[in-house]
């Protein structure tokens, strides 16, 4: 059975919506449809904005935040180019939904030596297009997808056995890697999870250390266990 590789960009409409409208990162992003939140970055749910919440009730928790309007074609515009720098580097990519794309691990894997290295080149890929990401593999589409939202490399016969990196607790709830780059120079976990030092979403590896690419440049190990 062919393995298939998942590479997942978190919030993509709110990384849509804040791309086209010239926002930083940090910036906290909302998108409503029916006056209700429907995806939303870390910066804002770490001010307490979560999915389902009214407009006017997530703007009170976090007076900063942007709202957009969902916009399915925004968001498929946005991330052709994603697609398209992962299918310059691994052909035949298919996406299932803006920020979400599927590919065979077969090809890739034995093109970049195994399926971590696989894993690692399409992250640093989708880091190259100005957008961060995660990927996961496994036999199984389905299992991959959910893998994907665990930067897990589920091994082949795995099933539906999904075991995520080893990650510190981060901004908005959400599992995020902390950068030992700021912890070596002697930052707290706290202050590695700073602006400056908040690890990509995207990791890679096997066993129980992985390897994350920094906001701040640096690339090494997780210092979870």
């Amino acid at each position: 059975m062919s393995r298939v590789l998942a590479l997942w960009c978190p919030d993509w409409p709110a990384v849509a919506a804040a791309a086209l409208a010239d926002l930083p990162a940090t910036h906290p992003v909302a998108v409503t449809s029916g006056n209700r939140v429907i995806a939303c970055s870390a910066t804002a749910r770490a001010e307490g904005v979560r999915r389902g919440l009214r407009r006017r009730e997530s703007q009170a928790r976090c007076p900063e935040l942007y709202v957009a309007m969902a916009d399915p074609e925004r968001d498929a515009r946005l991330f052709e180019p994603v697609a398209a720098a992962i299918d310059a580097v691994a052909p035949g990519v298919e996406v299932l939904r803006p920020g979400l794309l599927v590919l065979s691990a077969r090809g890739v894997s034995r093109y970049f030596g195994s399926e971590e290295a696989a894993a690692e080149r399409l992250v640093d890929q989708a880091s190259a297009a100005g957008v961060e990401s995660q990927v996961g593999v496994a036999d199984q589409l389905s299992t991959a997808v959910i893998a994907a939202r665990r930067a897990a490399l589920v091994p082949p016969g795995g099933g539906g056995t999904v075991s995520g990196a080893a990650t510190h607790a981060g901004v908005g709830g959400r599992t995020q890697p902390v950068c030992t780059a700021s912890r070596g120079a002697g930052g707290s976990a706290a202050q590695a999870r700073d602006q400056n030092h908040r690890c990509f979403c995207g990791s890679t590896g096997s066993g129980r250390r992985f390897a994350f690419r920094c906001r701040c440049g640096a690339r090494a190990s997780c210092g979870a266990r």
